[in-house]
C-alpha cells in the first residue's frame, strides 16, 4: 500500500496522560488561590485601620437670656439643662458671642439660634482654662445690655460639655434732680443776704456808739 502523504505522530501514554492532567491540575489550584486571597482580605479586614483626626477642644453651650432686673444672687438663673428659666426671664436669640484667649486671639465665635442658645461650640483649648467672653452689645435687644461683659470664666466641663451663662437686663438711664442751680453753682437766699447785712450795720452802730462814749472828757 502506497502512503498517502499523512504523517502520524506516535504520542507516548505519558504524553498523553500529562496533556490531559494538565487543565484538571490548574482547576484544582483554584480553591486554594481562592482561599489565599480570602484569607489576605481577612487579614486586612481585622487589622487596625486608624482613625480619622479629630479636633481636639472643649464642647462649650452657650445661653443667653434677656430678664427684666438683674437675678437675686441665691435665686439664679441657671439656663441651659441645669435649671428652668425664671418667669422674668427670656430666652435672646440672634446675639453673638466671641471667645478669646487671655492674649485676645480669638479662639470661636457664634449666634445664638430662636432658642437663645450655641450647642457644642468647639473651643479649641483643654478643658479648665481660662478664657475671655465678649457680647457683642449692638446684637442685643435694643434697651438691654449684658450684667457683665468682656469677663473671664473657666471652661469647666459638666458631663463633657462646659457652659457659658450670659444675662442681659433693661439698661439704667439715672439722671440727677433739677435743681435750678445750673451746674453745681450754689445760691444764697435772699432771706439770709438781708439777715447778714442788717447784722453788720447793727454791729457798725454799736462800734461807732462805744467809740464815743470810751473817750474821756477833755477836763483843760
Amino acid at each position: 500500500m502506497g502512503s498517502s502523504g499523512i504523517t502520524f505522530r506516535h504520542i507516548g501514554r505519558s504524553q498523553m496522560n500529562s496533556s490531559i492532567m494538565r487543565p484538571w491540575v490548574a482547576i484544582a489550584q483554584v480553591p486554594g488561590l481562592l482561599a489565599a486571597i480570602g484569607l489576605v482580605m481577612v487579614v486586612f479586614a481585622m487589622a487596625p485601620i486608624p482613625a480619622a483626626a479629630q479636633e481636639e477642644g472643649t464642647n462649650v453651650d452657650v445661653s443667653i437670656a434677656n430678664c427684666e432686673h438683674e437675678p437675686p444672687p441665691d435665686e439664679g438663673p441657671i439656663l441651659g439643662e441645669q435649671g428652668e428659666l425664671p418667669d422674668y426671664c427670656e430666652m435672646a436669640g440672634g446675639v453673638t458671642v466671641t471667645i478669646y484667649d487671655l492674649d485676645g486671639d480669638v479662639l470661636a465665635t457664634c449666634t445664638t439660634d430662636s432658642n437663645g442658645t450655641c450647642d457644642n461650640l468647639l473651643v479649641p483649648v483643654d478643658q479648665d482654662t481660662e478664657v475671655v467672653v465678649e457680647v457683642d452689645e449692638s446684637t442685643v435687644k435694643s434697651g438691654y445690655a449684658p450684667i457683665r461683659n468682656s469677663f473671664t470664666t473657666v471652661l469647666f466641663p459638666f458631663e463633657g460639655t462646659a457652659e457659658i451663662n450670659v444675662i442681659n437686663i433693661p439698661e439704667e438711664t439715672s439722671e440727677l434732680p433739677d435743681t435750678g442751680a445750673g451746674t453745681g453753682a450754689r445760691t444764697v437766699p435772699g432771706s439770709l443776704t438781708a439777715n447778714v447785712a442788717g447784722a453788720l450795720a447793727v454791729l457798725a452802730v454799736i462800734l461807732v456808739l462805744g467809740g464815743g462814749m470810751l473817750r474821756r472828757p477833755d477836763t483843760r
